[in-house]
Formats: C-alpha cells, structure tokens, sequence
C-alpha cells in the first residue's frame, strides 16, 4: 500500500479470537472510512437503477438519495423513528 501520510509501521489490530498486526496506514483508512462505508450500505438497498439508464440519470439519482439520507438524518434528530425506506416511501412516493 502506498502512502505519503504514514511511514511503513504495523501495529497490532484485535479480532474477537486473536490479534492480527496491520499496516498503520490500513488501520488509519478503516478508522476513517466508517461513516463513508455506512453511507453506501444504506443507499444500496434503494439504489437499484437499471443498466439502461444512462450514465447520468444514475448519477442523479445517487445524489437525490444522498440528499434524502442527510434529510432522514435531520429528520431522525428531530425523534423520528421511521427507517430510511419506509421514511422514502411515506415522503417521496414519486420515487417508488
């Protein structure tokens, strides 16, 4: 792996059973890359957009549902208790 960040240090990463030692820079990514990672799994369940669609109505419907999670987020602070499907197909039955 290929860092300007980090020098070429491991350290120990602990599993449930046993440790395993890690690149630092590989530990970085994945303490960091959480909430980006959670993203994606959450818009994957909505995202199912045929392969014929071209390239940007995919787009455009990746970044209204990025803008529907950061609204569902908003809404969940305010004491919602809806999930984010049944929170888009109750709000934005236009995209069902």
């Amino acid at each position: 792996m290929v860092s300007t960040d980090h020098t070429n240090n491991v350290d120990a990463s602990s599993k449930k059973d046993k440790d395993i030692v890690k690149l630092t820079s590989v530990l970085d990514y994945t303490r960091s890359m959480g909430g980006i990672d959670l993203m994606d799994q959450q818009l994957e369940s909505p995202l199912v957009i045929s392969k014929a669609y071209k390239w940007y109505k995919k787009l455009f419907f990746r970044f209204m549902l990025q803008c529907l999670l950061g609204t569902h987020r908003l809404y969940k602070l305010g004491r919602g208790r809806e999930g984010f499907l049944k929170f888009l197909h109750e709000t934005w039955p236009m995209l069902t």
